[in-house]
């Protein structure tokens, strides 16, 4: 299962627009809300459950129901790993080969009161249907989309019970123990910005 941390992720996001970063082609972004683009899942080879999108946003009822529906219709693709029914074993369907698939963005949009606060109902939620899922044994595996530091005892916590966590981030804000406690670690910068040579320096 992914867990995207929306507005870690936005709002690191806008910080580098600030800074001279320039963005790829086709980003899909709301200002303090959302932030995507189909190269986030570039080279991701995964049998993927769910993909939760947490973040917030100010407005009425119809507001955040039409932000939902916005983030709901973003498509990505993947290379998923389907097994063959009564194969016994982790088999590649159709020809033995993984294959190339489509699914949506599950958003978890939550209300706040002013643009520049971050929702508490966005960690918590975050971090309560991480363990519930971990602790039911619904996943083999975790990939967080966040740089934020507070969710290193989280990390830790799912680790513990046996699951392997993957973290996905961007360098600007990012907590300089996610990479090091994680079993694997991505920068996002060249999968949201057209990097200078200066700028691929930074995360190599």
């Amino acid at each position: 299962m992914f867990f995207i941390d929306g507005e870690n992720l936005v709002f690191r996001y806008q910080d580098m627009l600030k800074n001279g970063y320039e963005p790829l082609n086709a980003i899909k972004h709301e200002n303090n809300v959302y932030v995507w683009h189909g190269d986030i899942m570039h080279g991701v080879i995964a049998d993927i459950v769910r993909i939760s999108y947490y973040t917030s946003a100010v407005g009425d009822e119809d507001k955040i129901l039409a932000l939902s529906e916005d983030i709901h219709k973003i498509r990505y693709n993947y290379t998923g790993i389907r097994y063959k029914p009564g194969g016994g074993g982790n088999q590649y369907s159709g020809l033995g080969h993984p294959e190339q698939l489509c699914g949506f963005l599950n958003p978890r949009l939550f209300k706040k009161r002013t643009q520049k606060e971050k929702a508490k109902a966005v960690d918590v939620n975050f971090t309560i249907d991480m363990l519930i899922h971990t602790a039911n044994d619904n996943l083999d595996s975790v990939v967080l989309i966040s740089g934020d530091g507070d969710f290193v005892p989280l990390v830790k916590t799912v680790m513990q019970r046996g699951k392997q966590v993957f973290v996905m981030a961007l360098s600007r804000g990012l907590n300089k123990d996610l990479p090091i406690i994680a079993d694997e670690f991505h920068y996002l910068d060249d999968r949201l910005f057209k990097l200078t040579g200066e700028q691929k320096e930074k995360i190599s």
